[in-house]
């Protein structure tokens, strides 16, 4: 045993001076061989087992604080835009644009009178009283016989105003027209929707009606003739007149 330690002693002596350190599998570096048998520091093991670098780290906390830089900035913009007390823009509203007018314009049109009987206001046989219509601007004469065989409205009717016509009249013009100064209206059968305008008092009542109308619409005429489907003799005849009775002059009103 002793000499076993002294051998070793020697070799370790040998090793030592000529850089080397003698095992039993050789020589190795003493410089590699005293690294290898220094202990490992624990800063050492750890940068060994999963450290990171000095500039990595120093990135990533650069990178954290930009991060946080901008959540700030914006959570104040939004806390800036939430206290703001300007009113927002009003939205653009387009506005509609104007609706056709389904009414006739005013150049199209004419306002002329029709005459209704009213016994609350005069004579029910021979007084009669204008209420207005519109009618078209270039024939107000056909208009008005229209307007006026449509009789009252029913505001009309409510305050006292009537006659021979009504919607059972209605239509019944064939024709109107100004012959040599006189106003030649063909109607159709009348006798079976009025009889009894064929009464001394129908008779002054129906005329009063139509001849204040045709008269007021057919300006400068001398008179009135009137004919059932293109018989003037089939109307008078009706209304016991006799053979061509023709009324002349504007009706009393």
């Amino acid at each position: 045993m002793r000499r076993f330690r002294l051998l070793r002693t020697a070799a370790v002596t040998a090793g030592r001076a000529d850089g080397t350190i003698a095992t039993g599998a050789g020589c190795r570096d003493d410089a590699r061989w005293a690294d290898r048998m220094r202990p490992p520091s624990p800063l050492g093991r750890e940068r060994t087992r999963g450290s990171v670098h000095p500039e990595v780290v120093e990135m990533r906390a650069n990178r954290t604080l930009r991060a946080v830089g901008t959540t700030v900035l914006l959570a104040l913009a939004l806390t800036a835009g939430a206290c703001s007390t300007d009113p927002p823009p009003d939205p653009e509203v387009e506005e509609p644009e104007p609706a056709e007018d389904p009414t006739p314009e005013a150049e199209d049109t004419v306002e002329v009178q029709v005459f209704f009987s009213n016994d609350q206001l005069g004579d029910p046989c021979t007084a009669v009283f204008p209420r207005p219509r519109p009618v078209d601007a270039d024939d107000p004469l056909t208009g008005a016989l229209e307007a006026l065989l449509e009789g009252p409205t029913d505001e009309e009717r409510a305050e006292g105003y009537g006659g021979w016509f009504s919607e059972e009249t209605a239509g019944m013009l064939h024709t109107a027209e100004v012959v040599s100064g006189t106003v030649m209206v063909d109607l159709d059968d009348l006798r079976p929707v009025i009889p009894n305008a064929s009464t001394s008092c129908g008779s002054a009542a129906l005329l009063a009606q139509l001849d204040s109308t045709v008269l007021d619409a057919a300006e400068g005429a001398a008179g009135v003739l009137y004919l059932i489907d293109g018989e003037h003799d089939v109307f008078y005849e009706w209304l016991q007149f006799g053979p061509l009775g023709m009324a002349a002059g504007r009706t009393d009103r």
